[in-house]
């Protein structure tokens, strides 16, 4: 056969002039140069035979440098169920395997595997897909989206993301938050911006100079960092507003679901007009309804209006410089109506207690000026004989041995001095009209007597 150079144990041969040597080594001092294959166990280099090429073990290279003007590989194929791996043992540190494994480690027997010695195991790897997965972490200044290099993520700088979401907290560091770059504004913790209070703060200067939280696309909360606050609908303006001296409330009314407090309460239209609960108060109409107030029962405290206190609590009617009062005493048990000068003390005019109602005067109107239709009144002895006096005692008041008459009676004698209610059931009798009846019945007595009189003296002079 034909063959370049050959080496066995025995000799050392060319094809050209068939010498053969009986020696186990030949030295050749030119280029080793064979046209079909040179072949040997292992390959030494004669400078350095600490470098070697021994191609069914291991091999010693210094430098492995593969060129030529064609698709140029390293190819390792251990066969099936062998690893095929680079080992890197140089430098500091411990050694390195990369390739292929037949054990699935981080990823898959037909991913590539870094494997380091020192960890034991396949700390990164490289999927078909081209997913890159690492059980430590990944570390570069900047990582780029492939698909779009205008979307990148710097650490330790400005990234650009087109969409973030979090299945846990997103926390800001620092004297930093969220920042709307487009619109130059944002959000801060309070503390770095110089908020003593709460959980979030507004950054930058906001539209026309107004900071605040919006709520959809009306409403605002918001303020212009200065001595003013309020609530802004973007369409019909400030719902209530805080301007340093007041608040404004600017559509609808104010409910309060507890109560509303403040030392007064002024007329917005007219603040001459005000309620102060502990001093006076000015109303230019007060009107009380209460459909379940009962004075006939125990709850007949709850009035419509009711004035508490000693001394002095009451009403006062004033006109000018004069006027009159009505005001409690005895803790309550007496109720008194009276009339003076503004700038001095009032004068009792009636008083209303349990014995009854006492008064200086008592007038009736009683004016032609009211009158009409007059004629003459002809009750009076017979009517007076009807009457039946009693004497008593109240149930409704504590009150023995009073004297009077029975209203039911009354009105069958004298139905123009007795009261009635609703229903037509009599409840009262007029007495001061009695005097009416009382004295129809004198004259015709003074007029009897009379007549008697004329007699008498007519037959004393026989």
């Amino acid at each position: 056969s034909t063959y370049g150079v050959r080496v066995d144990s025995a000799r050392i041969s060319d094809s050209t002039s068939g010498n053969a040597a009986t020696t186990s080594q030949r030295t050749f001092s030119g280029d080793l140069i064979g046209s079909d294959s040179v072949r040997g166990p292992i390959f030494y280099d004669t400078n350095n035979t600490g470098y070697y090429c021994d191609p069914n073990a291991t091999s010693a290279l210094y430098n492995l440098t593969l060129i030529g003007a064609k698709q140029t590989y390293l190819y390792i194929n251990p066969g099936n169920g062998y690893e095929a791996m680079v080992r890197y043992n140089g430098g500091s540190g411990s050694e390195w395997y990369v390739g292929k494994r037949i054990t699935s480690q981080l990823v898959g027997t037909e991913s590539f595997h870094f494997y380091s010695v020192a960890a034991g195991r396949t700390v990164a790897g490289i999927d078909t897909a081209g997913n890159i997965f690492s059980d430590g972490s990944v570390r570069s200044p900047i990582f780029y989206d492939t698909n779009n290099t205008g979307y990148y993520l710097d650490p330790a700088s400005t990234s650009q993301l087109s969409y973030v979401l979090a299945d846990n907290w997103f926390r800001a560091q620092g004297s930093t938050g969220f920042f709307f770059q487009d619109y130059a504004r944002g959000m801060i913790s309070p503390d770095a911006g110089g908020n003593s209070y709460g959980n979030v703060t507004t950054y930058g200067s906001g539209r026309n100079g107004w900071m605040g939280w919006g709520i959809g696309t009306r409403h605002v909360f918001m303020s212009t960092g200065g001595d003013n606050v309020g609530v802004h609908d973007n369409s019909r303006g400030w719902i209530w507003y805080w301007n340093g001296s007041y608040t404004e409330f600017a559509h609808g009314y104010t409910q309060f679901g507890g109560s509303a407090r403040a030392p007064i309460f002024y007329d917005s239209n007219n603040t001459g007009f005000y309620l102060d609960p502990d001093d006076t108060s000015f109303l230019k109409t007060l009107r009380a309804e209460n459909n379940a107030f009962n004075p006939g029962n125990s709850s007949w405290t709850n009035a419509p209006i009711r004035v508490q206190g000693g001394f002095g609590g009451g009403f006062s009617f004033i006109d000018g410089s004069a006027g009159y009062a009505i005001w409690a005493q005895d803790a309550g048990a007496t109720l008194l109506f009276g009339q003076g000068a503004t700038n001095s003390g009032l004068s009792e005019r009636m008083r209303l207690e349990s014995a009854g109602v006492s008064a200086a005067d008592f007038f009736s109107t009683s004016t032609i000026r009211v009158k009409k239709n007059l004629r003459p009144f002809t009750d009076g002895i017979e009517t007076i004989k009807k009457l039946k006096p009693y004497v008593f005692d109240r149930i409704d008041i504590d009150k023995k041995d009073d004297i009077g008459f029975i209203a039911e009676e009354m009105i069958e004698i004298v139905p123009s001095i007795v009261k009635v209610d609703k229903d037509l059931n009599p409840t009262g009798i007029d007495y001061g009209k009695l005097t009416t009846v009382l004295t129809n019945a004198l004259l015709e007595a003074l007029d009897k007597i009379e007549k008697l009189e004329g007699r008498i003296l007519a037959l004393e002079s026989k």
